[in-house]
């Protein structure tokens, strides 16, 4: 497992939107790098855009999908 940051996992488009850096799970769920997460859509039971700056724990599967594991709140 790694810690990386919260900018590490998401490019900040603007106010309401992030876009995955990297092929990412979260949960059963996986985003293309590139893809677009818009603010009021909650994945996992994870709200991200609450999470600006934050670390997370992920694991990078053989394939290379970054998947996060847990969101730490400073």
């Amino acid at each position: 497992m790694a810690l990386v940051t919260f900018y590490q996992i998401f490019n900040v488009l603007n106010e309401t939107t992030l876009e995955f850096i990297h092929r990412t799970r979260i949960g059963d769920i996986v985003f293309e790098a590139g893809a677009p997460l818009h603010k009021g859509l909650v994945v996992g039971g994870i709200d991200f855009f609450r999470y600006f700056g934050n670390e997370m724990e992920i694991t990078i599967e053989e394939d290379g999908t970054h998947s996060i594991e847990r969101v730490y709140v400073s």
